[in-house]
C-alpha cells in the first residue's frame, strides 16, 4: 500500500517536468522569434536611414540645378 502513494507521486511529478521541458522548449523557440524580428526590425531602420540620406542628397543637387537654371532665387 505504501507504494501506490510513492508511485502516483512521481507520476505526478514526472509530468510536471515533461511539462516545464516543453514549456522550456517553446519559450527558447520564442526567444529565437524575437530576435530574428528584433534584427529584422534593425536592418528596416537601416534601409529608413539610408533611404532618407540618397532622398537629402537627391533633393540639395535638384535645388542646385534649380538655382543654376534661374528656376529658384538663390
Amino acid at each position: 500500500m505504501t507504494d501506490e502513494p510513492d508511485n502516483l507521486i512521481l507520476q505526478h511529478l514526472r509530468a510536471i517536468r515533461e511539462q516545464l521541458e516543453r514549456m522550456n522548449e517553446t519559450q527558447a523557440s520564442g526567444n529565437a522569434r524575437l530576435s530574428a524580428i528584433e534584427q529584422h526590425m534593425l536592418g528596416l531602420h537601416l534601409d529608413a536611414a539610408a533611404t532618407r540620406e540618397r532622398l537629402d542628397r537627391v533633393e540639395s543637387r535638384l535645388e542646385r540645378i534649380e538655382k543654376r537654371l534661374g528656376l529658384i532665387e538663390a
